[in-house]
């Protein structure tokens, strides 16, 4: 039987809005288990209790975050024009069906003027909080790793420029360290914390559009400016901490800053998960020190087609020699004054392996 379609789009109907949404749905589930109103708590201090304009409820503003990222909306703007239209959204924040909806320049603004880092951090920690209490949290094992997320700047909008190499964090220890190395071996002591270097520079591309991006190759070829999230889960797959820095900041340059943050959170920490990104001495030992155990994926030694690989090299303690596998004894020469914490051998010795020997403080041995 032919049905034609009815044109009733001015009919006047009364609903109720907790009617339309399945009690299954994602957003009903998140409101059962969080209670949003905490927020307030937050963000109270920076209202004024008594002149002004009646402002946006600082929790809609919040959820309006999470309605993007949780279906992955590209923009603020299509967030809100979703928003307008879907009956889950409205409900979510509790806007009925005639309400006007917040301007996306109202968001925008909130988020860059009045809620600062550390108002955002105390939400997420809030958050993390009420997970921990559910018993669903298990931060014994960590596990690290960073994302590349491709900035909204034209690659050929660029320039050149010259900016200071960044000090790794272990410098200073690590100078201290070679000082006192160098007196043990009657060496004289390098002058201040950069054993008397200049200085040091390199050239980067930068983008014109979006400075604070950085050049990050994409494959075997192209090029494009991305950030990177640097970020710590459970195994539960809950993120614990995450750092975000220009796309061409190595992984281990971020781990101290994340690091401290995630153990300090979280002092039950006991394994740390990591690709081969973050396998370096110091990071390493760092972990170790603090009484954790760091767990990285094994790396095949790189040597040189016709060199000695560095693992038939033979550290004697005792006579502090290395010995190497055409059993030549080479001895301390001296501390390397760049600041790599690597001990120089004398050459003499390994002439016939066409390479040089150093020896790392963690007594293990490694050709540069």
């Amino acid at each position: 039987m032919l049905i034609k379609e009815k044109s009733e789009r001015n009919t006047l109907e009364m609903v109720s809005l907790e009617g339309l949404v399945p009690q299954d749905h994602l957003l009903q589930k998140i409101d059962c288990a969080v209670d949003f109103t905490h927020i307030y708590d937050f963000v109270e201090e920076l209202y004024c209790a008594d002149n002004g304009r009646p402002s946006v409820a600082p929790m809609v503003l919040f959820k309006i975050v999470l309605i993007r990222y949780l279906y992955g909306i590209p923009s603020l703007r299509r967030t809100v024009e979703e928003i307008s239209m879907n009956i889950a959204y409205r409900w979510f924040w509790g806007y009925l069906l005639n309400e006007p909806v917040p301007h996306f320049a109202t968001i925008s603004y909130n988020f860059r003027h009045r809620f600062s880092e550390d108002t955002i951090e105390k939400v997420f920690a809030w958050i993390l909080f009420e997970v921990q209490k559910s018993g669903y949290l298990s931060p014994e094992v960590v596990f690290m790793d960073g994302t590349h997320i491709k900035a909204n700047a034209n690659i050929n909008k660029k320039m050149k420029k010259v900016i200071p190499s960044a000090v790794k964090a272990y410098e200073e220890q690590l100078m201290k360290e070679i000082i006192e190395d160098r007196r043990a071996h009657g060496k004289k002591p390098f002058d201040g914390n950069s054993g008397g270097a200049e200085p040091r520079e390199r050239e980067v591309t930068v983008s014109t559009t979006d400075p604070e991006s950085g050049m990050f190759r994409n494959g075997e070829h192209k090029h494009c400016f991305a950030y990177e999230a640097h970020t710590v889960c459970d195994r539960h797959n809950f993120i614990l901490d995450t750092v975000v820095t220009s796309g061409n900041v190595h992984d281990s340059a971020a781990f101290d800053v994340l690091y401290e943050k995630v153990t300090g959170r979280f002092p039950e920490v006991r394994t740390v998960t990591m690709d081969v990104g973050y396998k370096n001495p110091w990071i390493c030992r760092r972990i170790i020190d603090d009484g954790r155990l760091p767990s990285l994926p094994y790396k095949c030694p790189m040597t040189k087609k016709g060199f000695h690989e560095w693992y038939q090299y033979v550290y004697d303690e005792y006579l502090d020699i290395v010995i190497c596998p055409e059993y030549k004894s080479m001895s301390y020469s001296t501390t390397n004054r760049r600041g790599t914490g690597n001990i120089r051998v004398c050459v003499t010795s390994v002439k016939h392996a066409g390479q040089d020997i150093y020896v790392q403080r963690a007594g293990t041995v490694r050709r540069q």
